[in-house]
């Protein structure tokens, strides 16, 4: 499963991507599309490295812990970094953010210490100021996310969000992902001045225009969106049985011989048919 989200998604997304945020010129819509891509790029990559090493250690009959717990469908921001790189959001947690929060009491002494802690993470991540300031984003938006929690319950109390838990838990969803998208725009531009150049495209009420955004879907090749299309979707089957099952495999190893056979079949036919290679892991570069 991790060569399949590396070759089929990760490495299809990848020249996309960069063929905007290496534009000298693209427009607000390309950015948008760009970036909420880009997301799905990274994640498909990260985590396909990290399945590719736990299923390699598996056959040693090492058992790895989890890393990546589809990080996309978390409902806030401190969610979503205990769903993102789990080892590394533990690691950072138990050696960087426990030991500078001893004796720290005051609430602002401990969101000053989680925003040391993002600053370290993105210092860790390159010796780049994009890095820094999406460390910093991110520090904030964990601060302000709880300092704020208690207000958006009774927000969403008095509009009565919360007597539609489906509803308020997408929107949720949807808001987390935004604001992880906008972050990753600072983590993928190659400049500070770019990364506010494409901020201020991505924020920008007109770059959200629907007919813009579809013809920034002139990026793709037709037959490369319909690849890409048909493989998200079999990516997003995937999660969606996980969310309803412990394990996708577990639960493919109950279903009939046959069933279960074309699955793996379809599997390893579609990435030596259709994966995209060339492209090294994102990860290597930190």
């Amino acid at each position: 499963m991790g060569i399949f989200k590396k070759t089929l998604i990760a490495d299809r997304l990848a020249p996309i991507v960069a063929s905007v945020y290496d534009s000298p010129d693209p427009t607000g819509s390309q950015i948008v599309l760009a970036t909420i891509l880009f997301s799905v790029q990274l994640y498909a990559d990260f985590s396909a490295l990290s399945d590719i090493a736990i299923g390699c250690a598996r056959m040693l009959g090492i058992k790895l812990t989890e890393n990546f717990k589809q990080p996309h469908f978390a409902v806030s921001i401190a969610d979503f970094w205990n769903r993102w790189h789990i080892t590394l959001s533990t690691w950072l947690r138990d050696y960087i953010f426990v030991p500078l929060c001893k004796g720290k009491k005051k609430r602002s002494e401990i969101y000053l210490v989680i925003v040391i802690t993002f600053l370290i993470s993105g210092i860790w991540h390159g010796a780049a100021w994009t890095f820094v300031l999406w460390g910093l984003i991110h520090g904030f938006y964990r601060a302000f996310g709880d300092h704020t929690k208690h207000f958006r319950g009774k927000m969403a109390t008095f509009i009565h969000l919360d007597q539609s838990p489906s509803l308020h838990k997408w929107m949720k969803i949807t808001t987390t992902f935004l604001l992880v998208c906008f972050s990753r725009v600072f983590f993928r531009s190659d400049s500070v001045t770019a990364a506010f150049e494409n901020a201020q495209h991505f924020l920008s009420p007109s770059s959200w225009n629907p007919s813009g955004i579809i013809v920034a879907f002139e990026m793709f090749s037709l037959l490369d969106l319909v690849i890409f299309s048909f493989f998200f979707i079999v990516m997003q089957l995937y999660h969606y049985i996980e969310r309803n099952n412990t394990s996708t495999w577990n639960w493919l190893s109950q279903r009939p011989a046959v069933a279960r056979f074309a699955v793996y079949v379809l599997i390893v036919v579609s990435v030596l048919v259709f994966g995209a290679t060339g492209q090294g892991f994102v990860y290597g570069g930190f």
